[in-house]
């Protein structure tokens, strides 16, 4: 386990994945103020460390953690408040929705508040889909040793019982590229209009936080040399793997005949759901944001829309204003920066010594962690298999990936999509039975281990691993 302490508390480290300083300086913010508007009774402490502007470690609060996870199971496992928790995540994505809208259309310094107090609100939901895939994992362990399956089976149950009723944004977007390609032929007028259809509903699905939107040349690349027979034959794969997966997961269910069981799985399920729909609401706004980027390096003089990444909030508003911020000092000083909320809510700026401790703890527990040649985590979809090492830490080292090999990662999220769909199996430091990875994997029919805390660290790129996800082991060999 990696932690430091910052301000007299205990931190342990949480994640580490492509997330901004902007987006950071939102997240700590919203998880502290904004975690009552789902329920919570207790604030989230976060302490963030950037470094290049987008690669992000989270810490979080030891106590207050602790305090938050109790809190958030008793209001899972009461129906009523579960119910309010999940109308709440609809209210407050439609209102990210409506307030990105009115930012495309206008930026100024209003509507850009606006965008950022309803993108803090949302923030405040990402922990909760977490926690409850680490903590509704450990619950549902539990409650199948109790109601008599064998341990050596759990995992194959879990991953098998928490399996979500509909399908993400990306296989349904799949879907309806497959469809394209059956319902226009060789109409290229057809062509274009089904793809133009299809930009406006999902071109914003790999954007994640820092990634780039989908355009028509990746569209056509993607169909150029698919036949209507393909296309129409990978439809009814992905949705017979869907209805099979669904009755697996329903015969087993009378199979265990369990109450408890029953129960938290189901809520793995909705969480599970609720974080792809999350998950998609950021990536359209995320995709605005990057907009507004653009708008402020034009007006700044900066080199990239990517300075935006540097900048706080307040800032970027400060420049829509007509202010100025000097883009070549800011991407010295923030090359490494951090940002931290304490027990009493104030939100502040790390200093560079307390950064640099950070980082070299980060480093440290690393070196100490990755001295082995077998790993463990969840496995999260079943199968093995063996292929070559590839580790992806960012979308810029995504072209290494070929058909056949598997894909190492931090862990996975929407602008890793197109490199899945090559990959034989997916490994992942972080993540539980409700990660992107974890679906995306059951999805496709994909073994898939997760959580393993230091996959990227313990392999390199061209090992030889045995992927077993039904042990949820990873082995060089």
């Amino acid at each position: 386990m990696i932690e430091f302490i910052i301000d007299g508390a205990k931190l342990n480290l949480e994640v580490t994945r492509n997330m901004s300083f902007w987006h950071e300086h939102l997240s700590d913010y919203g998880h502290y103020y904004y975690s009552k508007l789902y329920g919570l009774k207790t604030p989230l402490q976060q302490t963030s460390i950037v470094r290049g502007g987008k690669l992000t470690s989270v810490f979080i609060n030891c106590e207050n953690s602790k305090q938050y996870s109790d809190d958030l199971w008793k209001l899972v496992t009461a129906p009523i408040k579960l119910k309010r928790l999940i109308n709440q995540y609809q209210i407050l994505r439609r209102k990210l929705i409506n307030d990105t809208d009115r930012l495309a259309i206008n930026i100024n310094k209003q509507n850009w508040h606006n965008f950022c107090q309803s993108y803090a609100m949302l923030c405040a939901g990402l922990h909760i889909t977490t926690s409850l895939g680490r903590i509704g994992t450990d619950k549902l362990t539990m409650a199948l040793q109790n109601a008599g399956v064998p341990k050596e089976v759990a995992n194959e149950y879990i991953s098998r019982i928490t399996y979500p009723d509909e399908n993400t944004p990306y296989i349904e977007s799949r879907i309806e590229l497959m469809n394209i390609v059956v319902k226009c032929g060789n109409d290229q007028q057809k062509r274009d209009e089904l793809v133009a259809l299809w930009l406006t509903k999902y071109k914003h699905i790999p954007v994640n936080f820092c990634g780039s939107a989908w355009d028509k040349n990746y569209v056509l690349t993607e169909i150029e040399n698919i036949s209507k027979p393909k296309a129409m034959a990978e439809i009814k794969k992905i949705q017979n793997n869907h209805v099979a997966n669904k009755a697996a997961r329903n015969k087993l269910f009378k199979q265990i005949n369990d109450e408890e069981v029953t129960k938290v799985a189901t809520i793995l399920q909705i969480t599970a759901n609720l974080n792809e729909q999350r998950k998609n609401t950021f990536c359209y706004a995320s995709m605005q944001a990057h907009r507004v980027f653009e708008f402020v390096a034009k007006k700044i003089g900066a080199k990239s829309w990517e300075i935006g990444f540097f900048l706080t909030p307040d800032e970027i508003g400060h420049i829509i204003e007509g202010g100025y911020i000097d883009p070549i000092a800011i991407l010295l000083e923030r090359k490494q920066i951090g940002c931290a909320i304490n027990h009493r809510g104030v939100l502040r700026t790390l200093t560079k010594a307390e950064v640099d401790k950070g980082i070299k703890v980060l480093e440290d527990g690393i070196a100490i962690e990755c001295q082995s040649n077998e790993i463990k985590g969840l496995g999260a979809s079943r199968g093995k298999v063996i292929g070559a090492v590839k580790i992806v830490n960012n979308a810029s080292e995504m072209s290494k990936v070929s058909i056949g090999d598997i894909l190492v990662a931090p862990m996975t999220s929407v602008d890793y999509l197109t490199i899945m769909g090559k990959a034989a199996a997916f490994v992942t430091n972080e993540g539980g039975i409700t990660s992107h990875a974890a679906i995306v994997s059951r999805e496709l029919g994909k073994p898939c281990v997760v959580g393993t805390k230091n996959a990227t660290q313990v392999f390199k790129d061209g090992d030889m691993v045995e992927v077993d996800a039904n042990k949820g082991i990873v082995r060089k060999i």
